[in-house]
């Protein structure tokens, strides 16, 4: 019964890039992957085509096939872990959050949560998306946009153990071509707020909600990224120390 849906994973692979020869690569390495972990991995595929909402994302994300394959919020998670962490974070909002959110969020990309109103009368925006690219990081984000819907902070988590630990694999600053002078002048009118720590707020506020019994934050050495030179532009280390 596997099959069928190991070969509809071949399929529709936007992911995938490159010329001819790349793209004939990348899937070589994801079949190879698959037949080494063909137990982990078949579970997986299950769940992903006999769960309707699941199935319904995949067009959006087709690399759900294969996230748990490659290293995870923590590269120092075992194989079986970033299976389980993975599922359990859409068991549970398939379980406890609203279809018409679910939906907006990964299958439109982005759900409103609310707007704030700052000193200067101005407005930024809150924002739950789907996380974009590799989703490595984890799999919902949150945003905070200025009132052009730009991002001036992001963090991504991933709601693991059917809710009750959040775990944050990224936190970002503002959007490239705003600058240090967009945070500052947010934080000013935020009664000193910075965008980083107002989400930080929302997140423990949502965990709060939720029932989370803890949180835990990635740090520089343990990043997915970490052995890719450049990539990872923010210091976790420095910022969980805060």
């Amino acid at each position: 019964m596997t099959l069928p849906y190991f070969r509809r994973s071949l399929q529709a692979r936007r992911d995938w890039r490159g010329g001819l020869f790349k793209r004939a690569l990348t899937a070589s390495k994801y079949v190879f992957r698959c037949a080494l972990h063909w137990r982990h991995q078949s579970a997986w595929l299950r769940f992903l085509h006999e769960t309707p909402r699941m199935s319904a994302m995949l067009p959006h994300d087709s690399r759900l096939h294969e996230r748990p394959l490659h290293a995870y919020i923590n590269r120092l998670l075992p194989l079986a872990r970033r299976y389980a962490i993975i599922e359990s974070h859409y068991r549970y909002l398939l379980a406890h959050w609203p279809a018409h959110l679910i939906d907006r969020v990964y299958r439109e990309g982005a759900a409103p949560l609310g707007r704030l109103v700052l000193k200067n009368d101005s407005v930024a925006e809150l924002q739950l998306r789907r996380p974009l690219g590799r989703g490595r990081e984890g799999e919902l984000a949150l945003y905070l946009l200025d009132a052009e819907g730009r991002p001036l902070s992001s963090v991504i988590f991933t709601l693991a153990d059917e809710g009750r630990t959040v775990l944050i694999g990224c936190l970002q600053g503002a959007a490239a071509g705003l600058g240090r002078e967009a945070v500052r002048e947010f934080t000013k009118q935020a009664h000193g707020l910075r965008p980083k720590n107002l989400l930080l707020s929302m997140l423990y506020a949502l965990a709060q909600a939720i029932g989370t019994s803890q949180m835990l934050g990635v740090g520089n050495r343990a990043h997915p990224f970490s052995r890719n030179k450049g990539k990872i532009k923010a210091d976790y280390d420095g910022f969980w120390a805060e």
